[in-house]
């Protein structure tokens, strides 16, 4: 089933977003702040979760809620798992 995905895209990577074809149904919105919505045909939203997840915090999900909530999950998961690398470990004199 198709789906219509928003992606809104940070200041700092919106000329790279823009620079490249992904899909014929593509368009791209600027945004006053430089930022930009990137909106697009999607089927498979495991490809779409997957290639946004690589682009870090530069790439928010906006639609579809589905896509959303999924990358939310993902992020809860890999924070669980990095989290304890980046909190000092207590010192045993504490």
């Amino acid at each position: 089933m198709w789906a219509t995905g928003r992606i809104r895209f940070s200041p700092g990577q919106a000329p790279y977003v823009m620079e490249r074809h992904w899909h014929d149904s593509q368009k791209f919105h600027t945004q006053e702040d430089g930022s930009m919505i990137r909106e697009l045909q999607v089927a498979n939203l495991w490809e779409v979760r997957r290639w946004l997840i690589g682009w870090g915090a530069d790439a928010e999900a906006l639609a579809p809620r589905e896509l959303v909530l999924e990358i939310g999950t993902a992020v809860s998961r890999l924070n669980q798992v990095y989290y304890q690398h980046t909190v000092p470990a207590k010192d045993a004199s504490d």
